[in-house]
């Protein structure tokens, strides 16, 4: 897997598409990427929310 020299934006969607996190619908939106990876991502400061923070 290669890494992006730049951030992806994610915008979540006006109506719920049916989960209670944010985690829930990152796993929906991106099921090659397991819970643990993201997890991992969330802890490291990789994953960010309203402009990085």
């Amino acid at each position: 897997m290669s890494i992006s020299a730049r951030p992806s934006k994610l915008s979540l969607p006006q109506i719920n598409p049916g989960v209670a996190t944010v985690l829930e619908y990152l796993l929906q939106k991106f099921p090659a990427i397991d819970e643990a990876t993201w997890r991992e991502r969330m802890s490291e400061g990789k994953a960010h929310r309203d402009k990085g923070m």
